[in-house]
């Protein structure tokens, strides 16, 4: 069963608040699921993409870190070997 889910659009212009995640633990396994596959589909069409921030080298990580506490970085680091 598709859910259809409503955003109060005009109480976040009116208050100028933003949305910026949810709470995945209050989600059940059949929406978690849901929401893979949607994520999965959109990601293999090339409509989403993930928010990688950069990519390191292990012998790299004090740079890393030494980046993303200084605020250069938003989104996700990672590190290979």
């Amino acid at each position: 069963m598709e859910r259809i889910l409503e955003l109060p659009v005009g109480e976040l212009y009116t208050r100028d608040v933003s949305v910026r995640g949810f709470a995945i633990s209050n989600a059940s396994v059949d929406d978690l699921a849901a929401a893979a596959h949607a994520m999965n589909h959109l990601m293999s069409e090339g409509r989403l993409r993930g928010r990688g921030a950069a990519t390191y080298r292990l012998s790299e990580v004090r740079q890393a870190y030494e980046d993303l506490a200084s605020g250069l970085l938003r989104g996700r680091i990672v590190i290979i070997a």
